[in-house]
């Protein structure tokens, strides 16, 4: 299923992506203190490179960070994304790991929603094989 091709009449994948993203948005200000606005949050989804997260300097622009931070996967080819990456964070100043590894987390966790939920949706059109989906 592509970004933007309707499922219902009235629901698209855009709006799981943004739903999930407004919700990404309230758990990391309420559980991290971090607030971020909608246009802070980088994404590409079903696509060769897969990622969510947020510029590095926008959370800490004093680390040694690459350019993104949160998750990420690759395309290995032959249809098949690799494991999910987080952000290396065991650069950062001692007393920061932790609440960055949480953050990571939180973007992990919405990124697999919002896969599962495209997938869920997807699903209402026709049945997928386990390969054909985009979880996998």
């Amino acid at each position: 299923m592509a970004l933007n091709q309707p499922y219902s009449d009235e629901y698209v994948v855009e709006d799981i992506v943004e739903n999930n993203i407004s919700d990404l948005l309230d758990e990391l200000k309420t559980k991290e203190g971090l607030d971020l606005q909608r246009d802070d949050i980088l994404y590409s989804l079903f696509d060769r490179e897969e990622y969510l997260g947020v510029l590095s300097a926008n959370i800490y622009p004093d680390e040694d960070l690459p350019d993104k931070f949160g998750v990420y996967r690759g395309y290995n080819g032959g249809g098949m994304h690799g494991g999910l990456i987080k952000t290396e964070v065991y650069r950062m100043k001692e007393n920061r790991q932790a609440r960055a590894q949480r953050i990571l987390a939180i973007f992990e966790k919405y990124f697999w929603q919002i896969l599962k939920q495209v997938d869920k949706a997807d699903e209402r059109i026709e049945p997928k094989e386990d390969w054909d989906r985009v979880t996998i």
